[in-house]
């Protein structure tokens, strides 16, 4: 056989090999691909009754709150979404990103204080403690006790029951919509989040006033983007597989 023929068929081995390798890789998107799939999604803006409703009056009051949907349409790829950026026309050349979840759950917590409604529920116990320190040491009367534990007991608990806390739903849910950086969204699937930012900070004192009565203003110079790249999924290694050396 000659030297000519041997090359040739080496070469035909080698190409059979990277054509196979080739089909078997995981196909990244294409930049193009890229910036259709995910780098701009689609959003919402969650309005102010929404947002007290769903993470409470402080969250409310602070934040701007936009649900934003990731969208994987790659069929071979996950995708890691690191950080969600939004710019309004005030922000001028700042891209500002959502706050950390644990700001955001000390933010609930403090409003738990603040809210009105626990604030005069912690005002009628400590009328009742006082009221009745005064029964058991002024001697006022025996009328005056059944009143005091009147208050103490069905007054309070039907002012707890008529208005009830939640707080910790509102946590709860706010831990679990919150974007978190370095996010994984599996292929070929979306996921929801919701993205927090300064109002102040974005609007400034008259851009607030403006959110809050004129919604579509603000939409109107709102760009929401999205900063992430596609990895390649790792297969699991069978069972009781283990590097082996020489002995």
């Amino acid at each position: 056989m000659s030297i000519r023929r041997v090359v040739l068929i080496l070469v035909a081995i080698l190409a059979t090999f990277a054509v196979g390798n080739a089909q078997n890789q995981p196909v990244i998107p294409t930049a193009a691909e890229v910036q259709s799939n995910f780098t701009h999604p689609s959003w919402v803006i969650l309005d102010r009754t929404t947002m007290e409703y769903a993470f409470g009056r402080t969250v409310a009051k602070r934040c701007l709150g936009v649900q934003v949907t990731i969208q994987n349409t790659s069929a071979t790829n996950d995708l890691i979404v690191r950080d969600i950026t939004l710019k309004t026309d005030d922000s001028g050349d700042l891209h500002l990103a959502s706050l950390d979840k644990t700001v955001l759950q000390a933010l609930s917590e403090r409003g738990q204080s603040t809210d009105p409604r626990n604030v005069w529920l912690r005002s009628f116990r400590s009328a009742g403690v006082l009221a009745a320190t005064v029964t058991a040491y002024a001697h006022v009367g025996p009328a005056f006790s059944p009143v005091v534990a009147a208050f103490n007991g069905s007054f309070i608990e039907a002012y707890s029951g008529l208005f009830p806390d939640y707080t910790v739903n509102q946590i709860v849910r706010l831990t679990n919509s919150a974007f978190e950086g370095n996010k994984v969204v599996t292929k070929s699937t979306s996921v929801n989040v919701v993205a927090f930012i300064p109002l102040k900070e974005v609007l400034g004192e008259e851009g607030v006033k403006k959110y809050k009565h004129n919604l579509h203003a603000l939409v109107k110079g709102l760009v929401v983007t999205v900063d992430g790249s596609y990895v390649m999924p790792i297969a699991a290694s069978p069972p009781g597989a283990t590097a082996s050396g020489g002995s």
